[in-house]
């Protein structure tokens, strides 16, 4: 009995001590991994922010500076309720601080002492960017072309309530799917997302990462983090999420949409989850019977945005001859800067403690559907080039093609049975059901107007 107690007790000692050493190879080769991607992301000026070196105190200060929106208890401030129907927001260039917020105001010298910019020839037309010479311009001369408007006014654009998201309903939503263009369609208001941040981006490929076109790397593009609508202090939810516009040479840009979920999230942090490009449909009722079959007029596949496109021609304007893309994005942001459950300050304030050159996000994509087996794989990393800025511009005015997953499915048919398929019936097709259900969501006044509440 004693012999067998004894070699019990070594054999417990052998499994612990492999489990150990297995665990301890996995922390080891973590760590060695995260010190190589450290250093590959060094090589391009990028830098991985790290806990701890942030207080969370940054963004207090800038809001000390900027002005509180008072109490907890006091809503966002906004001007009376009208009727903005058709009616573009004008800009106001009223920046008076002399600063470019990008390369040049940090390391002058970084092109040679040169003006990359001198040799753009711009059109005469630079209101409306889809013409042809617009299209034509390199990605570096559009860059310039956009962060100059970006710069213009720095005021930030206000939240709509209710009966303001009225024209949203009379707007025809293939528009943000079929028009081609850098600038807001003709007759399309930017009602949802209607406040942001802007920053330039680079995208930095990881080194193994096996997909074509742009996701070879982007260096020259835009980003604007955005909520998606009003939000107030004592609520605790918000609804995040970005718009990013690949810049190419000589041709369209390419976009990627992404956001957390469609109902939002519990928490005033905004990098506290992922944000996909394939979202689940709504489970808030008022939304699914709303927004839901508004946007099922133009889709079957409401939460899923194709990154297709991005696939198909490089940075440079070259086409790919066999265009490879994943099924699903999923980015992940930095969550080091000591961001709270709890509101502390507006989400563009938060933003701006994040130096220019910082890594904001992972880019993980699955190449076939998680539920199909897909498994998640690093392929870069998104790099902040500027600073984060308000713009009323880039808040009215800049715009981000969507793409229909109805794409995809015509090049890998199999995607269909992984994707929702949104069953509520369209907006344009269908009433409104009554009773109004109880659900509360920012388009509750549909129900008030047809006398459903």
């Amino acid at each position: 009995a004693s012999l067998i107690y004894t070699l019990l007790i070594k054999s417990d000692l052998m499994r612990f001590t492999n489990t150990l050493a297995a665990a301890l190879l996995i922390a080891a080769s973590s760590a060695a991994d995260a010190a190589t991607d450290e250093q590959y992301l060094r090589r391009f000026n990028a830098y991985e922010p790290r806990l701890g070196e942030y207080s969370g105190n940054e963004a207090t200060e800038i809001k000390a500076a900027r002005g509180s929106r008072g109490e907890l208890k006091t809503p966002r401030r906004r001007g009376p309720t009208r009727d903005v129907a058709g009616v573009r927001p004008k800009i106001n260039p009223n920046r008076e601080d002399g600063k470019y917020h990008d390369w040049r105001d940090y390391d002058a010298d970084m092109y040679g002492g040169k003006d990359p910019y001198a040799e753009c020839v711009y059109p005469q037309d630079t209101e409306h960017l889809d013409t042809p010479d617009y299209q034509a311009l390199s990605a570096i001369c559009k860059d310039e072309l956009i962060w100059t408007k970006v710069l213009q006014d720095t005021r930030r654009e206000r939240f709509y309530t209710g009966y303001e998201f009225t024209s949203l309903f009379d707007q025809d939503m293939n528009l943000t799917y079929d028009v081609v263009t850098d600038t807001m369609p003709k007759d399309r208001l930017k009602k949802t997302h209607p406040v942001g941040t802007m920053s330039k981006i680079e995208v930095i490929p990881h080194p193994d990462q096996p997909y074509t076109g742009m996701f070879k790397g982007v260096k020259h593009g835009m980003m604007r983090i955005s909520d998606t609508t009003k939000t107030t202090p004592t609520v605790q939810k918000t609804n995040p999420g970005f718009g990013i516009k690949f810049l190419r040479d000589g041709m369209t840009s390419a976009n990627i949409l992404a956001m957390f979920h469609f109902d939002g999230q519990s928490s005033w942090n905004f990098f506290k989850n992922r944000w996909t490009t394939i979202l689940r449909e709504p489970n808030n009722e008022c939304a699914r019977r709303t927004i839901g079959k508004h946007l099922a007029t133009v889709t079957d596949h409401i939460g899923g945005t194709s990154v297709m496109e991005v696939a198909e021609y490089d940075q440079f304007g070259n086409k790919e001859a066999e265009p490879h893309w994943p099924f699903q994005i999923e980015f992940e942001a930095y969550d080091v800067y000591g961001w709270t459950d709890e509101y502390q300050n507006d989400f563009q304030d938060q933003l701006k403690v994040i130096p220019m050159n910082t890594v904001m996000f992972k880019i993980l994509a699955f190449d076939e559907p998680p539920e199909l087996g897909g498994e998640e794989k690093l392929i870069g990393w998104i790099v902040s080039r500027s600073d984060q800025i308000d713009s009323f511009w880039g808040d009215t005015t800049l715009f981000f093609k969507h793409a229909r997953m109805d794409d995809d499915i015509q090049f890998r048919p199999h995607y269909f049975d992984w994707l929702q398929f949104w069953p509520n019936g369209k907006f344009n097709e269908t009433p409104l059901i009554d009773p109004a259900p109880m659900q509360k969501c920012p388009f509750q006044f549909l129900f008030d107007k047809v006398g459903l509440i």
